[in-house]
């Protein structure tokens, strides 16, 4: 069998023989296009025995290197998965399969994309979000069909380092990371998809923290992070008070005595990315 010219995955086609594939570059605007390939119907990686059934449909992500790549090392479960093809970064999943058309996947992956992009900032702040970019589909006749949405996206240099996992020189089998499973109970929760939804596209202020806040306590999850009723206390009274939280306070004239030790907004932050991955990890 014929391996592809990048290292992780290799292709099988119907015949037994790799095939390649043809990706075009659009510059901009809406544009549909159809490319014949070889006909390729199973991928399977090949640190792995595992064959999956190739994605019906793949969703082309745009951002910044850094953040696609954490991407994939965080999202590798069959349901959910970002993988890497060329300098492409590809999202798949299951929730995607069963559409029937290109504009239904577009609004299905900005939904899917909402959630992940909310787990992968709380598990590592300095995150930025990805968009959706063009969407691949691949048909049971061979051809490819590729259609590309373009949206601003505001990119920014950062380095990062993300940590090989390897034993005796071996990739491992990937393990669920902690905002995989965040994601995926976002899928089956309504709650949790807001909450993750507000905590990736929504600033990081007094009010938007607090809105997260009360998301998590109507839910009973203020309990579960070991977060004392005094911190709790210090936050709301910060949050809710002009002069706690400043012109970002939730209330303009509060009347009622300013906090004694008002909690800095990086505090806040981090105390309710606590509470959120404590609530996010108990549901079932």
């Amino acid at each position: 069998m014929r391996r592809r010219s990048w290292p992780t995955w290799r292709g099988i086609s119907p015949d037994g023989q790799g095939s390649a594939r043809v990706r075009r570059r659009h510059a901009c605007g809406s544009r549909f296009v159809t490319e014949p390939t070889v006909s390729t119907v199973l991928w399977a990686p090949i640190r792995t025995r595992n064959i999956w059934l190739m994605a019906r449909w793949q969703v082309e992500l745009r951002g910044d290197e850094t953040d696609s790549t954490l991407l994939v090392a965080l999202f590798t479960a069959p349901d959910l998965r970002v993988v890497r093809d060329d300098d492409a970064f590809l999202l798949e999943s299951s929730e995607l399969e069963p559409l029937g058309h290109r504009s239904e996947v577009f609004r299905a992956a900005k939904q899917i994309l909402s959630r992940t992009n909310g787990a992968a900032r709380l598990q590592n702040p300095s995150y930025r979000n990805v968009t959706v970019g063009a969407i691949r589909e691949h048909r049971p006749n061979g051809t490819r069909a590729t259609s590309v949405f373009v949206e601003p996206a505001t990119i920014d240099v950062r380095a990062t380092v993300f940590p090989p996992t390897i034993v005796g020189g071996v990739p491992t089998t990937p393990v669920a990371s902690p905002a995989s499973r965040f994601a995926e109970a976002a899928s089956r929760d309504h709650d949790a998809h807001d909450a993750l939804d507000r905590w990736a596209n929504e600033s990081h202020n007094w009010v938007n923290l607090y809105k997260v806040f009360e998301i998590v306590r109507s839910r009973g999850g203020t309990s579960l992070a070991g977060v004392s009723d005094k911190e709790l206390s210090r936050f709301t009274h910060t949050a809710n008070h002009e002069k706690g939280g400043g012109r970002e306070a939730r209330h303009a004239r509060l009347g009622t005595d300013p906090p004694k030790d008002p909690m800095s907004l990086l505090e806040a932050e981090q105390l309710i990315a606590r509470l959120l991955k404590a609530w996010l990890a108990s549901i079932p």
